[in-house]
Order: structure tokens, then sequence, then C-alpha cells
């Protein structure tokens, strides 16, 4: 071996030892600073951030905030289980599975109110009513791998609590009342934007998309939901205005379920 080869093979061990020193040293100090944080979150743990409330008028985030079809879209996506396709969350409906204690059988329960889940892994399926109409034993066991499948009741339960939780966001004395001008066409007196229009009758169809509603000199274009087809209240004016804001998208979100399950489209 040269003497040129030897110098080359003691430059390249120095090298190595200074690098492992390094990364030693390194490994140390990283160690030492995860150490400090970690005792640091087990005196203070993290807290979770409490949602904004309060944006600028008019600001991209104040609008995406109040939005029901943004907070729709934004959901986490989910498998459907009768398309074999991915949905934001809020187009599926969740069933967990309870134990029935006569029949010590596994049932499916639907599961409409947002942010409130059952324990386990839950099965999604499009909330469309066409959907379970078509569900026969066969295809509801393949969607629970065949743990359980739908009751014959499926369709009324999942009716009455899409009804349920829309009426308990319903609240009629922060609303607006409106004015008829004539066909689809409402007048505020107050200048604002409105998520949707409340009619309460027997003849209008439950949803319908192209009413209007007037303030000031600007025409805002939103869907007008006909509450008489799931409840009654006989103190309701001929028409309320639900403003556009943060404490109505809940609502808006679940007048917004009951007509994608009403819809006959699959």
């Amino acid at each position: 071996m040269t003497l040129l080869s030897l110098i080359e093979l003691a430059q390249t061990k120095i090298y190595s030892l200074v690098i492992m020193n390094t990364v030693r040293r390194k490994s140390a100090e990283i160690s030492k600073r995860l150490d400090q944080l970690a005792q640091q979150l087990r005196s203070n743990p993290l807290q979770k951030a409490n949602r904004p409330t309060n944006y600028e008028k008019g600001s991209l985030e104040a609008k995406v905030a109040s939005s029901p079809y943004a907070a729709i879209l934004a959901s986490p996506i989910r498998s459907c289980r009768y398309h074999r396709r991915y949905f934001p969350s809020e187009m599926l409906l969740r069933f967990g599975l309870v134990r029935d204690p006569k029949s010590n059988k596994l049932l499916p329960v639907p599961q409409v109110k947002r942010h409130e889940k059952m324990n386990g892994i839950g099965r999604y399926v499009r909330l469309r009513r066409a959907v379970f109409d078509h569900l026969g034993p066969r295809e509801s066991r393949a969607i629970f791998m065949g743990k359980a499948e739908f009751q014959k009741d499926i369709v009324d339960a999942i009716s009455r609590q899409l009804v349920d939780n829309a009426y308990k966001l319903y609240q009629p004395s922060t609303y607006v009342p409106l004015i008829s001008i004539e066909r689809s066409l409402w007048q505020a007196e107050q200048p604002r934007e409105f998520q949707c229009i409340l009619i309460s009758n027997d003849s209008d169809p439950f949803c319908e998309l192209d009413h209007r509603i007037i303030t000031d000199t600007t025409t805002h274009k939103v869907p007008c939901y006909n509450v008489g087809r799931l409840w009654d209240d006989t103190s309701m004016p001929l028409a309320y205005g639900v403003p556009k804001q943060i404490s109505t998208v809940e609502l808006a979100v679940a007048l917004w379920k009951c007509r994608a399950f009403f819809n006959n489209n699959m």
C-alpha cells in the first residue's frame, strides 16, 4: 500500500470519527430537548383551541365560517359502503352497532347529530332515501361485513332522527319575519344576508331553491324550506329569514340533510 493510500485511509477514519461524535452530540441535545418538552407537556397539557367566533365583517374567513356548504365540504372524507366511493362525511350517514338485549343481535343505529359518535368503527352510507329503499338483506349485511343488517323500519328511524335534530336547532325568536312580494320573492326589513327561508303550509313542497330575498337594493337567492311538512308551529308568521351567521350553520346543515334524504335521487 502506498503512502498516499495510507494518508487517504487515515483521513477517512478521522472524518468518520468526527461525524460520529457530531451525531452523538446532536442526538444527546435532541434527546435532552425532547425530555424537556415532555416534562412541560406533563405539567401544562395542551388545550384544544376554541373555534373563533369573531371575524372581520365581509372577510373570506367570515363567509366560510357562516357557510353550511363550506361546513359540509370541509367535513372528513369517508367511504360510502353502498357506492364504494368517497364523500365528505356530512353527505353520508354514519351507523354504529348496538347489541339488542332481547335478541342479543347487533343492530345498526343511525347517528344523525354532528360531532356525536358511538364507540367502535362506524359504517357510512350515502344520505339518500332511495339508497335505503334499494338495499335488501344481502346488501345490508355486506355493508356490515355479515355482522348485522338493517331493520325493516330503518327509513322511518332515519326520518325521525333527521327531523328531531333539525327541530332541536330551530330557534324562531332569533329569525327575521319576511314580507311576501310575489311568488318566491320576499322582502326583509333588515339589510343582511340569510341562510334560508322557513315557511309552513300544506301546499308547497318541502324545499325550493329559486326563492329570493330583497334587502335594500340587493337580492339574495336562498333555499326555502317548508318546515310545516316536518313539524307544527302555529305561532309561525308567513315566513322567517334565518340570518347567515355561525350560530345558524348547524340548522342550515340539518335542513340540507333532510332535503338530501327525502330526495328520491340515489
